[in-house]
């Protein structure tokens, strides 16, 4: 396997050169002979099978990628063998959040105290130090739904972590509950249900590498946040739809996190989910999958994706209204 994507790693980063290396057999063959034709024709057939295969692996490993790397990610900071296991992998703390309980007393609205971080999600964080918290910012107060007012900060960790610790996230704190959770999302969204609403599901994107898909909590009411909906799902697309894609493959979108706006698309009174921006493709022919140069794109093709929301009794739920530009994404 470590040969294997070692030559994966070759063909791909040397793509250049094959391609120069078939126009120039291509050269050749028309001024060889016969003989000579069919022994660099059954070379080169072995050759192209070889750099294929290889290639289509590694695109359907990075299709997966985000998903498997989540699996892989370790929220210590130490890889010492006699530290106990963690509980959740990184990928439970996408899909729910634990609220803990805090001391309110050192708390100001503008300013957490670094140890405050550090004793309240010790079970997430068991080896950082004060010194690996890099800063904490308040943003805003909200009305989350079922949680309450909620002051909502972003924390951010040392770029010195290994690169196996996710270094970004939202801090939410509930006064009146004196409870807080923390969620593994670049930047948020307050997401309603109903134009007239005053409460907000928190949304946001979780960002892996060069994508990125966003997710929409609610808490249940006893002790977590769970997520209500993301678009990292298998029913969307069959890999999931990516909402920030900032790759040096095929494609990648313009702006790299696409433009959210909840709005009610289809007139119903519910507010959908609603994502726009370009595909940009930079790859065609003999290239289609193997990467890219930096150049222009190819072509631009125009993304507006809509997740419309259902309610039934307490049930809510955001389907795809359109699957026509899947194809899109998976070149």
């Amino acid at each position: 396997m470590e040969s294997l994507n070692r030559f994966t790693y070759y063909a791909r980063e040397k793509r250049g050169m094959f391609l120069h290396f078939l126009e120039t057999s291509i050269e050749y063959l028309i001024n060889a002979s016969e003989k000579e034709k069919n022994k660099i024709m059954k070379n080169l057939r072995f050759i192209i099978l070889i750099f294929s295969l290889c290639i289509s692996c590694k695109h359907r490993l990075d299709e997966k990628k985000y998903k498997t790397g989540l699996d892989n990610i370790s929220l210590s900071k130490s890889s010492d063998s006699t530290r106990e296991p963690q509980d959740s992998t990184a990928n439970d703390l996408l899909n729910k959040s634990k609220v803990v309980g805090v001391n309110l007393d050192i708390v100001k609205k503008d300013s957490i105290p670094n140890q405050f971080f550090l004793t309240s999600f010790s079970d997430i964080f068991p080896s950082i130090t004060i010194n690996d918290i890099k800063k904490i910012m308040y943003v805003k107060e909200a009305n989350l739904r079922n949680w309450g007012m909620t002051s909502i900060y972003k924390f951010e960790l040392s770029d010195q972590l290994p690169e196996s610790v996710y270094k970004k996230g939202i801090l939410v704190i509930s006064k009146l509950r004196a409870q807080a959770a923390i969620f593994f999302l670049d930047n948020f969204d307050l997401v309603k249900l109903k134009e007239a609403d005053t409460a907000y599901f928190l949304a946001g994107v979780h960002i892996l590498k060069s994508r990125g898909y966003f997710y929409l909590y609610e808490f249940d009411g006893t002790q977590y946040f769970l997520s209500k909906f993301s678009t990292l799902s298998d029913n969307y697309c069959n890999n999931g739809i990516p909402v920030y894609n900032n790759s040096l493959e095929c494609i990648c979108y313009k702006p790299f996190e696409l433009i959210f706006k909840n709005i009610d698309v289809d007139k119903d009174g519910l507010m959908d989910l609603n994502f726009s921006g370009d595909i940009l493709s930079f790859c065609e022919g003999l290239q289609n999958g193997y990467g890219r140069e930096d150049r222009k794109p190819t072509s631009v093709f125009k993304l507006n994706i809509t997740f419309i929301a259902s309610q039934k009794n307490n049930e809510i739920t955001w389907m795809l209204l359109d699957t026509s530009f899947c194809s899109k994404l998976n070149k």
